[in-house]
């Protein structure tokens, strides 16, 4: 059984597929495939904004402005 998508916005399980876009039925988020991937990989490695990354100051938190 394949294991089941949870949505990078709220982290619920249950994405459903509809073709173009993953849609999660609990807040609504739609995304794309590649972009359900790259937020998978940076889950992964721990790079989400607020996850312990450092920015270029390092500093810890979010990156950009």
């Amino acid at each position: 059984m394949a294991k089941e998508a949870h949505c990078p916005n709220c982290n619920r399980a249950g994405l459903i597929h509809t073709g173009a876009f993953w849609i999660c039925p609990h807040c609504g988020l739609m995304i794309t495939k590649h972009a359900l991937a790259a937020e998978i990989m940076r889950a992964g490695r721990g790079d989400r904004p607020g996850e312990g990354v450092t920015n270029a100051d390092g500093l810890s938190g979010p990156i950009g402005d």
